[in-house]
């Protein structure tokens, strides 16, 4: 019965002391895990750019003038609602970024509910990850 009690004992502060890591037993700290998911996340971004793709840039034109990702489209998300259907494909993929994310969130909004297909890749710091 000690044995089993001190089994227990010892798995029981092992697993707490695990669980309390920072990145849990063997995991990943939260640094690690953010820049693994913005690795991921670009990643997927890129593919889908690799595809036929179309990277668009929802920031204001000003923004966009100063600096942008190579081949981005610039369609601010005020001008969206107006500009989608003569500018935009339905068959590919749109891969939207902003660095503020109350406007990418909008734009994907607009363009789900418009029936287009949206991958956010968030800030575009996030591209070069």
């Amino acid at each position: 019965m000690r044995i089993l009690a001190w089994r227990w004992w010892a798995v029981t502060i092992g697993m707490t002391l695990c669980l309390g890591a920072s990145g849990g037993c063997g995991g990943l700290s939260p640094e690690e895990r953010a820049a693994q998911e913005c690795r991921e996340t670009s990643t997927e971004a890129h593919r889908y750019v690799d595809e036929g793709g179309v990277l668009l840039d929802v920031r204001p034109v000003s923004a966009f003038t100063q600096e942008h990702i190579t081949d981005a489209v610039n369609m601010p998300v005020e001008d969206i609602e107006e500009r989608m259907h003569d500018e935009l494909e339905r068959d590919v993929v749109l891969v939207i970024y902003d660095d503020e994310e109350d406007r990418w969130e909008r734009a994907e909004e607009i363009l789900r509910q418009a029936g287009y297909r949206v991958f956010v890749l968030g800030k575009m710091s996030t591209w070069f990850c």
